[in-house]
């Protein structure tokens, strides 16, 4: 149902279409087609005819109209990618010969819960190689409440791969409430090596694995944390609070770099 200024009501129906890897954005030209995330929340905006793609879910493409140039690297999912195609796809943004990228992360859904491996690539991909640490606390699925297990996991399988093309210049992230999961981690992470300025709003505050209890009297749901997870040595919990952006903007990002561009690093 859709409400005009004057008060008429009239119905209409959209087409819609996963955003997350399922279709080629790019040929989605029909005006009434919706794009939407796995959260079934609309994305708003969409990318350029010029956007290029290794694989499914890592576009890219050069900023019109940005003060310097600059190329941006719109993950649709931070799950369904493979290493192999987020070095390729660098490849190609370095080739490109950008002084500054931008890392949109807005609409951007992890799986809750879901490994934190493709977090570690993209890191170490935009040169952030300290020891990636995440302290747990976890209910097991054998023993119940009983089955309560405590540890550090430091994802050292995954150093063995050195990127072949990493970025060391400058970097924008932009963020939103549909940033979650393990971007919710991501952007945390950035933020902790000072990596480069964060704009937009609140990610969800997602990713902890979850148990639900179904009370067969009333038929209520309850849900609890099954695992808790922080970085070593940072006590701001990323479960429940989320990340905050340096600047909260709710625009695009050729308006954000236009009046911030002398704080991009």
């Amino acid at each position: 149902m859709v409400r005009s200024v004057n008060g008429d009501e009239r119905t209409v129906t959209l087409n819609w279409q996963d955003a997350m890897g399922v279709f080629d954005p790019m040929d989605e030209n029909d005006d009434k087609t919706v794009l939407v995330s796995r959260t079934i929340t609309p994305s708003a905006e969409n990318m350029p005819s010029t956007a290029q793609s290794i694989g499914t879910d890592l576009y890219y493409y050069p900023l019109e109209d940005a003060p310097q140039t600059t190329v941006v690297l719109r993950p649709m999912s931070l799950s369904l990618w493979d290493q192999e195609e987020l070095d390729e796809t660098f490849a190609q943004i370095l080739a490109m010969n950008p002084e500054v990228l931008v890392v949109d992360l807005k609409d951007t859904p992890g799986r809750p819960g879901g490994t934190m491996d493709h977090v570690v690539h993209l890191s170490r991909q935009l040169g952030v190689n300290e020891p990636f640490e995440l302290k747990f606390d976890a209910i097991g699925d054998v023993g119940g409440m009983d089955d309560w297990t405590q540890g550090v996991n430091s994802f050292e399988h995954l150093l063995n791969h050195v990127p072949n093309n990493p970025w060391k210049g400058k970097v924008v992230f932009r963020i939103n409430p549909q940033t979650s999961g393990e971007g919710d981690f991501f952007i945390r992470w950035m933020k902790l090596n000072d990596r480069g300025l964060v704009f937009g709003m609140p990610t969800a505050g997602t990713g902890s694995k979850k148990m639900q209890y179904l009370l067969s009297n009333t038929g209520t749901a309850i849900t609890i944390p099954k695992m808790a997870q922080t970085f070593v040595n940072d006590h701001q919990a990323v479960e429940g609070v989320g990340t905050q952006p340096d600047v909260y903007f709710d625009g695009g990002i050729e308006v954000f770099l236009d009046g911030y561009w002398d704080r991009v690093y």
